[in-house]
């Protein structure tokens, strides 16, 4: 009888079938599966700037060349939308009106949207339970500066122009600014800013690709410079997630070490291939966003 032999390489290619036939390790039946899986996305935007996630699970989202405000809800329902109306506006509901949103935050119960445009008046409050804005606050402090981004921890705000942060004290009796500014760096580019469970800031700095740790009152605590494009980023449990042109980075918090690459390979939605805004919802979600879209991964 003649015998047949297999060379080594097919065998190793039989085998390893079992793991290839999955398009991406993000899905959970797959045999490298990474520990998150890609569930679907939320929104069709023109330029997506910022991501806001609240619990239970909502989703703020602000569209800086469409200027509009969206709130939608994990299972991809939209509750409104906010945009600019031309005059002469409905009565008596003042519609608000956007220039160029980068920014949006909330603690409840409003939400706050940061205009870059300093005509615009740069912070706006908002009810969501009225949809109207209830306050428009503009301390003297910001007439000439273009904010970009906003976090919100108990009764404190916080707004970054590219290289600064301000505290800003949001309850009514005060609703002015406390005093704590601080400088990041001559040469920062802040392109985002978390506060996490204890209410330190968390910043990144695109220009550097470094995150950065302060206390609420400013003093620095860590950094860690990152290999790789950083824009937006989330907080979640012990870990802060980064989307980057490379894959979605799971990085160790507070020691900011990387512990895992993932979603980083493959093809199709669960693919993460570029940076941008990003945060996570109470149930451990990662929203990473796109610049038309948000995508979802659970555990």
């Amino acid at each position: 009888m003649k015998k047949f032999v297999i060379p080594a390489f097919v065998l190793l290619f039989i085998a390893g079938c079992s793991a290839l036939n999955r398009v991406n390790p993000t899905d959970p039946k797959s045999g490298n599966y990474e520990g998150l899986h890609y569930t679907g996305s939320v929104g069709n935007f023109t330029s997506l700037s910022d991501i806001k996630a609240q619990a239970p699970d909502i989703i703020w989202c602000t569209d800086s060349v469409a200027n509009m405000v969206y709130k939608y809800h994990e299972n991809g329902n939209l509750d409104f939308t906010l945009f600019n109306r031309t005059a002469p506006y409905p009565t008596p509901t003042p519609i608000p009106e956007f220039q160029a949103p980068s920014g949006i935050c909330a603690v409840a119960p409003y939400f706050y949207v940061v205009d870059k445009n300093i005509t615009y008046n740069n912070l706006k409050r908002f009810d969501p339970t009225y949809v109207t804005s209830t306050t428009v606050t503009q301390p003297p402090l910001y007439a000439s500066i273009a904010l970009n981004k906003c976090a919100a921890f108990g009764q404190y705000i916080y707004l970054t122009d590219s290289k600064n942060v301000y505290q800003f004290d949001t309850t009514p009796t005060a609703n002015a600014m406390t005093g704590v500014t601080w400088a990041v760096s001559a040469s920062a580019t802040i392109s985002d800013i978390k506060t996490d469970q204890t209410g330190d800031v968390v910043i990144a700095d695109s220009s550097t690709n470094d995150i950065m740790v302060y206390t609420q009152s400013g003093a620095f605590v860590s950094a860690f410079q990152y290999s790789f494009n950083i824009i937006g980023f989330a907080i979640s449990g012990n870990y802060i997630y980064i989307p980057s042109n490379g894959g979605l980075h799971k990085i160790n918090y507070p020691s900011l070490t990387e512990a895992q690459l993932m979603a980083n390979y493959g093809q199709g939605s669960g693919k993460v291939d570029q940076p941008g805004p990003c945060d996570a919802l109470p149930d451990g979600t990662i929203l990473v966003g796109t610049a038309n879209t948000i995508k979802m991964f659970q555990p």
